[in-house]
């Protein structure tokens, strides 16, 4: 298997198509708040929309590092969400093409994760958050455009059956239009499909979090979002596995085992040079935003 294509590189803007009016963004922050409208988008000029698309966003490590980079008019790329293991941000209206997956905008509802084609099963596994939010915004565009909530594949895309939702992969396959293949070989459908189903027929979700405890991983992915563009290509980088597993490590749920004092230590130093000054966060901001999700070390083993 090659490479991935990051989806933050490249031309993914449907060929020919220009932006629509900007008084359509502000219209985005009127009716979600919680949003951060990007420029990069189109009309989808009468277009039916039958496709959910999900994506590996192969660099940001939040929702809203990934919103910084859709702001740029230049970037040229955007999603109509992107989702962390804390939250979901809105950045396109659905009523327009976001530019995700090139000739196929016009047709689909996109939806970025801060995660890595190469990702193995278990890492997938190990941002049950990602999932859950992944699923439940995939189940609601479900209920909103009246797609049926089943997976179709890169066969069924390439015979005309574009009715549900699908990876970016199954398009490039299915229609031979770009190189993409997020999210990966190892993404764990059979759990993915089970949450899709779940939250579209309204079956409540267990969440072994308090209201405190899930602010506080908000607050961490708040935090961890200041490393934002500087350090996306080392963090991403195939030469950078190591800090990018660390960093995944702390925000999945297994963490709560890990010594923050030490994961601190260990992330400081990368991290700053990482951002070579661009406004590194300190061992101390690091073990303090650590502690305030894992708790104290007065509660490990």
């Amino acid at each position: 298997m090659t490479e991935p294509t990051p989806c933050l590189t490249g031309d993914l803007r449907t060929p020919g198509k220009r932006r629509a009016p900007q008084k359509h963004r502000r219209a985005l922050t009127a009716a979600a708040p919680g949003s951060m409208p990007s420029p990069n988008y189109s009309s989808r000029n009468g277009a039916t929309v039958t496709g959910i698309a999900i994506h590996s966003a192969e660099g940001p490590l939040t929702a809203v590092a990934l919103g910084n980079y859709f702001d740029q008019a230049s970037s040229q790329v955007s999603s109509h969400a992107g989702a962390d293991d804390g939250q979901v941000i809105a950045y396109v209206d659905p009523k327009f093409e976001a530019w995700t997956i090139r000739n196929g905008n016009p047709w689909t509802d996109n939806i970025e994760m801060c995660a890595f084609a190469a990702w193995t099963r278990a890492q997938w596994l190990a941002h049950p958050g990602m999932l859950q939010q992944t699923a439940n915004w995939v189940a609601a565009r479900c209920h909103a455009r009246n797609i049926p909530p089943r997976q179709i594949s890169a066969t069924d895309i390439a015979a005309g059956r574009r009715t549900g939702y699908f990876a970016h992969w199954d398009y490039t396959r299915g229609t031979g239009d770009g190189t993409h293949w997020d999210v990966g070989s190892n993404f764990p459908w059979d759990v993915f499909n089970g949450l899709v189903q779940a939250a579209y027929n309204g079956t409540p979700q267990e969440d072994d979090m308090t209201p405190d405890q899930a602010q506080q991983l908000k607050d961490l992915h708040d935090r961890l979002g200041k490393f934002d563009l500087a350090a996306w290509a080392i963090l991403g980088g195939g030469g950078q596995s190591g800090i990018r597993d660390l960093l995944g490590s702390v925000l999945a749920q297994e963490a709560k085992q890990a010594d923050p004092s030490a994961l601190a230590a260990a992330l400081a130093p990368l991290l700053a040079g990482a951002l070579q000054g661009q406004g590194a966060l300190t061992e101390t901001d690091i073990e303090t935003a650590l502690r305030n999700v894992l708790g104290s070390l007065d509660n490990h083993s």
